[in-house]
């Protein structure tokens, strides 16, 4: 029954798209939709996402972009597709309607550099982001494996697949230490995403970036709007989104221009040159 109804389920989102309209939640939404019907197609996941970043091009659907196109591509077999191969293609010919550019043939450089044109001043935020991961010590990957690095993890996780202490191959450990970034405990990846999480104050939850500027738009009592960072109210969803918007925006510059500081705080050399010029000149003379 599932196979049945799925196609007619894919071609009412394949209409759904076409429809002419400025409503880009209601497309986002078909989006999703096609990603939970077709969860294993990864190319289908792809343009979902893409499709949702261009109608709203944010950091938080930047990264989830980023995270399906450096996937490994995927090979289907025609005879164990969920749904004919002729409704797919027709599917991904119309994702590609709605998109300014045909990235069928790039590599992902090439993409992000067109979605980083795309982001305004939001792109700043990535590229301080990227800019954090490409000056990240080498050094740190190696110490994390020493006894020291491995106090940090919860015990459950050094055994089976994280069983660190007998692994001699270096290849393996990073990929074992690839694994660890995903999971939040390298300082790497889960600086960068603490660099734009935002909490609500009105539920005590904490959201991605501007997920939270959607999520403010449920805080509504008798025709009141609530702001979920300072709980400013609005009579208008108008002022409200930019408003918050705003918040997030300024939060993410304030956090990483501190984390930058702290990298260099952190760095000896770095340090030692800005803190004592006079004994770096005597030095040189």
């Amino acid at each position: 029954m599932y196979f049945i109804g799925l196609p007619v389920c894919i071609e009412m989102c394949i209409r759904a798209l076409r429809m002419e309209s400025d409503d880009g939640n209601t497309k986002a939404t078909v989006c999703k939709t096609i990603s939970c019907l077709l969860p294993n197609d990864l190319e289908v996941k792809r343009a979902c996402q893409l499709t949702e970043f261009l109608l709203e091009p944010t950091v938080d659907s930047y990264y989830a972009v980023e995270t399906l196109y450096n996937e490994p591509d995927q090979k289907l077999e025609e005879e164990n597709m969920p749904i004919p191969n002729s409704l797919r293609c027709e599917l991904l010919l119309v994702f590609k309607t709605q998109w300014p550019f045909d990235p069928e043939f790039w590599d992902w450089k090439t993409l992000k550099r067109h979605c980083l044109a795309l982001m305004g001043e939001e792109a700043s935020i990535v590229s301080s982001i990227d800019l954090l991961n490409d000056t990240e010590s080498p050094e740190e990957e190696e110490d994390f494996f020493s006894q020291e690095g491995l106090k940090n993890i919860p015990d459950h996780l050094v055994s089976g697949t994280y069983e660190l202490k007998d692994i001699t191959d270096k290849r393996q450990k990073n990929r074992e230490m690839k694994k660890l970034r995903e999971k939040g405990f390298i300082s790497a990846r889960f600086r960068n995403w603490q660099a734009y999480m935002q909490y609500c104050v009105l539920c005590d939850k904490e959201f991605l970036g501007h997920r939270i500027v959607r999520h403010a738009q449920t805080h509504l009592s008798g025709g009141v709007y609530s702001c979920p960072i300072c709980a400013q109210t609005f009579t208008s969803k108008d002022t409200l989104i930019p408003h918050v918007t705003s918040h997030v925006k300024q939060s993410c510059k304030e956090r990483l221009t501190a984390m930058k500081t702290n990298k260099k705080l952190a760095n000896p050399k770095t340090l030692g040159s800005e803190t004592n010029p006079i004994a770096t000149q005597s030095q040189v003379s």
